[in-house]
Parts: C-alpha cells; structure tokens; sequence
C-alpha cells in the first residue's frame, strides 16, 4: 500500500516541478521582470532545463493535475456541483484518486442487476408484498378489463408526473379506477369503451364523473379537468377501439 501512496505522491511533486520549471524557462526566454528568484535557476542550461521541466510535466499532467482538479471539487459543497458528478463513473475516479484509501470502485454487472431484479419481482409476486403504493391485482374483472385499467392507470400515473399533481397513494387510486362503473358496467370493458368513442363521448370525463367520488371517499385528491389529460386519454381509447380485435386483444 505504502508504495501506491508514495508513488501518487511523488506524482504530484512532479506535476508541480514541471510546472514551475516551464514557467521559468518562459519567463527567462521572454526576459521578464517578473518571478526574478524563480529565473536564477535557468541562468545556465536553461533549454536543458526547460526540456526536463516539459518532460515532467507531460509525465505528471494526466495524475498530478487531474489529482489537484478532483481534490478541488471534492471540497466544493454537493448542491454547486452539476448532477453528472452523481455518476457511477465519477465515482470511481473518486476512489481511483484517493491518496489514503485503497480505492473501492462501483463495479455494476449485468449478472448482479438481473440478481437483484429477481428478488424485487419475487417479493412482488409472493402474494405478502403490501403497501399503500402497489396495487394488487384486480378481482371480479375479465382480462381486457383489467388491461384497460393498468393502461389507463399507467397513463394517469404519468400526467400525475407532468401535470405535478398532488402526491396519491397508488393501491387506493387503482382499486377506484377497478371499481369505476356506469350502470353496472365497468368502465373499462372493451365493449364499453368503443361505444363510448363511436358516440364521441369524453372519456376522461367518463373517468373523472366515476371514479373521483372513490377518490374523496378514501381521502385522495381528484383527478384534475385538464383539457391536455383528456386529449391523451383519447387518443388512447380511440387506439385501443381500433385495434381491439375480440376478447383475447384489448391492448395488443
């Protein structure tokens, strides 16, 4: 370890000698009046110094300087450095720098990803994964009920997103859109669904009317009358009528 250290830091004495004899020599090729001390040590052989100086230089700039720009940011305060520095991959040039520590760099695997992808989808099927903010699946609908809901759950979802609508608890706001029926009817069938595009009928007033109510009562916020919401949401009715194909394809 102790050779690792030493070595990085005699890297950095090199960058700086490097620096201070370049500057020098320019100093003395262009006879300037400034840093007169440091111009004394090229009174004699000042290319052959100038020459060591670019050599060290060159040697030192990728360690020697990069060292002194990163040790720089790292003192700056988190919330004046941009997002990017967040990386995984700045991270490591952290570690990577690091002149007391033995450096413990992010190494992301696909084999590990997919490992841990396996245990949240298994906990999500067990059955014993339960919060307020996933939804289980629905009962007492077909499957092209059930796909219509998740499509159009989803599709809300993310206008919550864009729109910055209040924060919901999503295990409520999926089982009112379960619920949501019009005489005895879910809204979400896909009989139901393309009569009410063939009778250009709003469907995300449909929604609104039936499902909002539900919201109230379990003490979530309504969904918003917002003309952009209600373009999307038929846009994506008028897709689903038009490819639905029978039973077996509602949202192919």
């Amino acid at each position: 370890m102790l050779p690792q250290y030493l070595y990085r830091v005699l890297l950095g004495v090199a960058a700086v000698a490097g620096i201070l004899a370049v500057v020098g020599a320019v100093l003395k090729i262009t006879s300037s009046g400034w840093g007169v001390g440091l111009q004394n040590f090229f009174e004699n052989d000042w290319l052959i110094v100038f020459g060591v100086g670019a050599l060290l230089l060159l040697i030192a700039l990728i360690d020697g300087i990069s060292l002194a720009f990163v040790l720089l940011l790292g003192w700056m305060p988190a919330e004046w450095l941009p997002s990017v520095l967040d990386s995984p991959d700045w991270f490591n040039l952290k570690q990577f720098t690091n002149l007391l520590e033995k450096p413990r760099p992010l190494a992301l695997r696909e084999l590990g990803v997919e490992s841990v992808a396996d245990i949240a989808v298994g906990r999500l099927i067990s059955g014993n994964y339960k919060t307020n903010n996933f939804a289980e699946k629905p009962s007492g609908l077909s499957d092209g009920q059930r796909a219509n809901v998740a499509i159009f759950g989803c599709l809300l979802e993310q206008e919550h997103y864009i729109r910055h609508w209040p924060r919901r608890e999503w295990r409520p706001f999926y089982e009112a859109l379960s619920g949501a029926q019009v005489d005895g009817t879910s809204i979400f069938d896909p009989a139901f669904l393309i009569s009410t595009r063939k009778a250009a009928h709003d469907f995300y007033s449909i929604i609104r009317e039936t499902v909002n109510p539900r919201f109230i009562a379990a003490g979530q916020p309504p969904l918003e009358d917002t003309a952009a919401v209600s373009e999307d949401v038929m846009n994506v009715a008028d897709t689903l009528s038009a490819r639905y194909k029978g039973p077996r394809l509602t949202s192919q």
